[in-house]
């Protein structure tokens, strides 16, 4: 029965203490947090130790015992690619090393260039030697073409011509926006005016000119603010390919005529402009069978009419291969064109078959067409030493002041 009760007692106590020492036990948590003490974490989180910053520190070269190859395998600046811009800093500012110090060079322009332009150029202009510092320069302002125009024009001011200067320029040519290009060509250094004048020139091709920006429109606005002539002749160049480009792809477009082709050009560049454009029209006018009066109605310039001329010529004499056929068709060109006309033809007749040339020519009719292909025999003959037989040809010319001339001309005078 003593048990029975002592069992019974005992569970009325931890029916009571029980509850009673846990409601304890929560209170004494709460107040210990109130105090500023950490809770304990929950059994789940995982605590990670914190590991210190490893300082910034040289491997020196060392030597292994047999002093192989190897020996220095290691030492520099361990991590150095990915070292933070003070970091960099204050490693060049103890380096001795030459070899170390242009590796840290090649770190800070290469990682840190772009975010930080204007303290990596006043870095190496301050504390490194002009020897040192001028390659990470020439790479700084290189990347700063675009996005830190200030440091690139005082890296571009302070190079003189040659090899690392033209990077410079060939960087700001291939990626600044036009109206960006074109105020710095107008600001360059004038102590090397013609120097620049002529890279850029060359630098204004098919290549850099190609990007989608640049339309005709863009480059004609350039132009419209070139101040030299290299440069312009260069922008004028590049429209003209373009135009031309179009003539040779789509047969049957229209040649343009000179007014409407030179409207806007300014007049420096004016001729360059229009001759560069009808120099290549001409190959475009023989293709599509052009008329003379119709490319002279146009405005082409009388040298490239001339050239188109002589090459209608010596198309016909080719294709027919007939030079009395290539004669018989002159009745399209006019009286002005004659000449030119004639003069192709009986050269070109002359080298092929000089004996049927001359029987020909010699008896043609008297007059102007006779004279002017009787001129071309007799210069054939003085050409390859026969001087008589030139002088001879040269005495039938029926014009007096054309004969005079030939004369002279045979006789070397």
């Amino acid at each position: 029965m003593k048990k029975i009760r002592s069992r019974k007692v005992w569970a009325g106590i931890a029916v009571v203490e029980l509850p009673l020492m846990a409601v304890c036990l929560w209170l004494m948590g709460r107040n210990g947090q109130d105090a500023g003490m950490p809770p304990e974490p929950a059994p789940s989180v995982r605590r990670e130790a914190v590991r210190p910053v490893a300082p910034l520190v040289k491997v020196e070269p060392g030597r292994r015992p047999d002093g192989g190859p190897d020996a220095d395998e290691g030492a520099g600046w361990p991590g150095a690619d990915g070292m933070s811009f003070k970091d960099c800093l204050a490693a060049l500012a103890g380096e001795e090393d030459a070899k170390e110090r242009a590796r840290l060079l090649r770190v800070l322009v290469g990682t840190h260039g772009r975010a930080h332009a204007a303290e990596v150029y006043e870095y190496l202009v301050k504390h490194r030697p002009r020897s040192e510092a001028r390659e990470p320069l020439i790479r700084l302002g290189i990347m700063s073409v675009t996005d830190h125009e200030m440091v690139f024009r005082s890296v571009l001011h302070d190079t003189a011509p040659g090899g690392a200067r033209s990077s410079l320029l060939k960087a700001a040519v291939v990626s600044l926006p036009p109206e960006k290009l074109m105020e710095l060509i107008a600001g360059l250094d004038p102590r090397y005016g013609k120097e620049d004048d002529y890279r850029i020139a060359s630098l204004l091709g098919e290549d850099t000119l190609g990007r989608p920006e640049m339309t005709e429109e863009v480059l004609a606005g350039m132009l419209s603010k070139a101040e030299t002539r290299f440069v312009g002749q260069s922008l004028a160049g590049e429209i003209i390919r373009r135009k031309l480009k179009v003539l040779y792809k789509n047969p049957g477009t229209e040649i343009q005529d000179i007014g409407t082709l030179s409207a806007g050009i300014p007049a420096a560049f004016r001729d360059f402009y229009v001759n560069r454009y009808y120099e290549g029209a001409v190959i475009v006018a023989l293709r599509d069978k052009h008329r003379y009066e119709d490319l002279a109605a146009k405005g082409m310039p009388g040298e490239f009419l001339d050239t188109f001329v002589r090459k209608l010529a010596q198309r016909r004499c080719d294709s027919d291969g007939s030079h009395r056929g290539a004669m018989e068709k002159i009745t399209d060109i006019p009286e002005v064109a004659r000449p030119y006309y004639l003069k192709t033809i009986a050269s070109h007749w002359m080298t092929s078959d000089s004996i049927g040339a001359s029987r020909t020519i010699g008896g043609m009719p008297p007059g102007r067409d006779r004279d002017v292909m009787v001129a071309e025999v007799a210069r054939f003959s003085r050409n390859n030493g026969d001087a008589e037989s030139a002088m001879k040809w040269a005495s039938e010319i029926s014009d007096e002041a054309l004969r005079e001339r030939l004369v002279k001309e045979v006789a070397g005078e």
